[in-house]
Parts: C-alpha cells; sequence; structure tokens
C-alpha cells in the first residue's frame, strides 16, 4: 500500500465515521486524520521532533501524497497540524 492510498483511505474514513483515523508509519512517524476541516495531525515519540525544515518535510510529503496543493501546517506543541485550505466557492453570475 502507498503513502498516498494509505491517507486517502484514512480520510475517507474519517469523513464517513466524524471521527479521527489514526495511522503510523514503519518508520515511527504517526499520523492521526480527521475530516471538516480535512487535516493530518503529524508526530514522533522518538527521534529529533521539534518545529523546524526536517519535521516539515514530513508534512509536506503527506500533503502531496493526498495532492493537496494549498495547505497549512501549524504546530501545536509538538504536534504538526497540516491543514488543506478549502477553494472558495466563486459566485455564479
Amino acid at each position: 500500500m502507498t503513502l498516498a492510498s494509505t491517507l486517502c483511505g484514512l480520510l475517507t474514513k474519517a469523513a464517513q465515521t466524524g471521527h479521527t483515523q489514526p495511522w503510523r508509519l514503519p518508520q515511527g512517524l504517526q499520523v492521526r486524520v480527521a475530516a471538516r476541516p480535512a487535516r493530518l495531525c503529524v508526530w514522533r515519540e522518538a527521534g529529533v521532533w521539534t518545529p523546524g525544515e526536517a519535521a516539515e518535510r514530513e508534512g509536506h510529503t503527506c500533503a502531496g501524497a493526498l495532492g493537496w496543493s494549498d495547505y497549512l501546517l501549524s504546530w501545536q506543541g509538538r504536534y504538526l497540524i497540516v491543514t488543506q485550505v478549502e477553494p472558495l466557492l466563486e459566485a455564479q453570475a
């Protein structure tokens, strides 16, 4: 299973159930997927995990796997939050 298919499946399940969906990659990265708004909570229990380029690269990788081109990264304590920015609906004339 690829990162993209796994995250897409978790996002779908989160949207259907209304509950966050946890997942752990083999290298120790942990992800909690939520819907409405679509967002990921990313962290590591072991190793270096601090705000900065290396940790944020993990967030960019996950967002890219989901096909998100417009998203925000923010830190809440030790958690990196990746939130998809919803496109604005254009007013129809």
